[in-house]
């Protein structure tokens, strides 16, 4: 409810409302006070005016006079022409004071309206221009809606529903439509919205086949009379097979001018179940990769090579772009690549390491940026004793119990994960712990740190790193899928912060009793951190290659 105070001399109500011609006259007599003059009460479009709205009117110089006042029509809301007398002079004051313009009607616009009050005086017309707020009769909230069903490229979709919030203030008719997009359609269909002041739900079926897949946009029309109300509501339409950029890599070196040799470009992915596929790298910069069909198994970390010829005409960064077509339906990705003009060093080649009966994959982060493997730019590709590189989603719900890996107390040996109250960190072997494959260590915080800040494009500040909100999430999609394990201390069984948040052994020494960690945060957060904690914790190791 919108009000203003004013300084009131002389106050008339006037009853009696209804409808005047259009005015098209206007001159410049007695004056008309804007800054004491105000608008009260609450407006709904669609809704009729309630008793007590009203617009102040406040004058000055009104000299005794006999006036007419009255509220043209705007967007539905008027006041019909009501004789008043003005306030008499007395003293210095030539007649001040306030008339109070009862409103009616039913607004036919929402937002900001301006209303136009007017005063008659011998002959003469004097207006305000006095802006009003009308709230909507209908308001939708896509951030409070939601999809559900199944939508998946070149299938019919199966139980989808928009469940689209709304407010409304009264129960109204009103035709529910969408323009088709990428197959999908809504019928077009009239129904009663039930008055929710409060916010509720309007179930919409979508049907249709998508022909494309990623996030489409429906724009929703909720008509109402002359109104029209649009939600652009996304809906994601999974496909046959997802490219992951960040957890693919050039193998190899490519120089400019110099013919590639055993140069390709490994493409991960996922995919639910096997596809036949027809893989390829678009021409670019003298580059390409030629078009070969070939089955991919399914695979939630799959990585598929794909052969590179010709020559690099300039040297610097380049994009090389993958091309995956399934069921004629074309999936791309964009890669950066590095072009050189002198061999820059030892190029990354993955591996894959067995170890106390698992299997590691390598994996590349280029933290200098130099495209050739640079100590810390190697690490394997999930947790010492983890089943699974897939750290699953945020929440405890979402993460995949087979990433953690085993929760250990510093120093331990490999699967001594059972708490040992007694046992004390031995500081002076602090960066000598052998939980590692031969060849690989656990990380110092300086590694840790600089392949967070890589892999989100944070900066490394203090004992950890600054980036934007959302930083771990960023780690958790990185090439790492570094998994939110939370943590154990004092020989508890459940993990703290389990999917939400988590710690990392480090080979740096904090205190003189204990190793630095890495703290990942929250999905809130914006920054990662360090600290030093003692035996009593229980976290998991990732290792980097020496």
């Amino acid at each position: 409810m919108k009000k203003f105070g004013f300084l009131c001399f002389c106050a008339l109500c006037l009853a009696g409302c209804g409808k005047d011609p259009q005015i098209d006259k206007v001159y410049d007599t007695v004056l008309l006070n804007a800054t004491q003059s105000s608008f009260y009460g609450t407006l709904i479009q669609g809704v009729p005016v309630t008793s007590g709205v009203r617009i102040n009117l406040a004058y000055t110089q009104g000299l005794g006079q006999t006036a007419e006042v009255l509220l043209p029509e705007t967007a539905g809301l008027y006041c019909d022409p009501t004789v008043v007398q003005l306030a008499a002079a007395s003293g210095t004051d030539y007649g001040s004071g306030t008339l109070v313009l009862p409103v009616s009607g039913t607004p036919t616009a929402s937002g900001s309206i301006t209303l136009r009050p007017v005063l008659r005086v011998g002959g003469y017309e004097l207006f305000l221009k006095i802006p009003v707020s009308v709230t909507p009769s209908i308001a939708l909230d896509v951030a409070q809606s939601s999809v559900s069903g199944t939508f998946h490229i070149g299938e019919a979709v199966s139980q989808g529903v928009i469940s689209l919030f709304y407010t409304s203030y009264a129960s109204q008719s009103v035709n529910v439509s969408a323009a088709a997009v990428e197959g999908l359609t809504v019928t077009s269909y009239t129904t009663t919205l039930e008055a929710a002041p409060s916010g509720g739900f309007l179930k919409i079926p979508v049907t249709g086949t998508p022909t494309a897949y990623g996030t489409q946009t429906l724009s929703v029309t909720l008509q109402q009379g002359d109104n029209n109300y649009v939600a652009a509501i996304p809906i994601v339409v999974t496909g046959d097979i997802t490219l992951l950029p960040a957890k693919s890599a050039l193998l190899g070196i490519m120089l400019k001018g110099e013919p590639l040799d055993e140069v390709s470009l490994a493409v991960a992915y996922t995919t639910p179940s096997a596809v036949e596929a027809t893989l390829q790298v678009a021409a670019s910069n003298g580059v390409e990769g030629s078009a070969f069909t070939t089955s991919l198994p399914a695979a939630t970390a799959g990585i598929i090579e794909i052969p590179l010829s010709g020559t690099p005409l300039s040297d610097g960064t380049m994009n090389l772009t993958a091309e995956v077509t399934i069921n004629k339906v074309l999936y791309t990705m964009i890669l950066p690549v590095m072009v050189y003009t002198d061999t820059p060093g030892v190029p990354f080649v993955p591996e894959t390491i067995t170890y106390q009966g698992l299997e590691y994959q390598t994996l590349f982060v280029d933290i200098n940026g130099n495209g050739y493997v640079d100590p810390g730019d190697v690490w394997l590709d999930r947790n010492i004793g983890a089943t699974s590189p897939d750290p699953g989603s945020y929440g405890a719900s979402g993460a995949n119990a087979a990433a953690m890996g085993q929760m250990l107390q510093y120093g331990k040996p490999y699967g001594a994960t059972t708490f040992d109250p007694d046992y004390t960190i031995d500081y002076d072997g602090v960066g000598e712990w052998s939980i590692c494959p031969e060849g690989y260590m656990v990380p110092t915080l300086t590694q840790f740190n600089a392949a967070i800040a890589k892999l989100t494009g944070g900066t490394v500040s203090g004992n950890g790193v600054s980036g934007s909100v959302g930083i771990t999430l960023n780690l958790m999609e990185s090439a790492l899928g570094l998994p939110l394990s939370g943590w154990l201390t004092g020989g508890a069984t459940v993990p703290q912060a389990y999917g939400e948040a988590a710690g990392y052994w480090t080979s740096s020494k904090g205190s003189n009793t204990a190793p630095w960690k890495v703290d990942i945060n929250n999905s809130s957060a914006s920054v990662t951190g360090g600290n030093w904690v003692d035996a009593a914790w229980q976290i998991p190791v990732r290792c980097v290659k020496k």
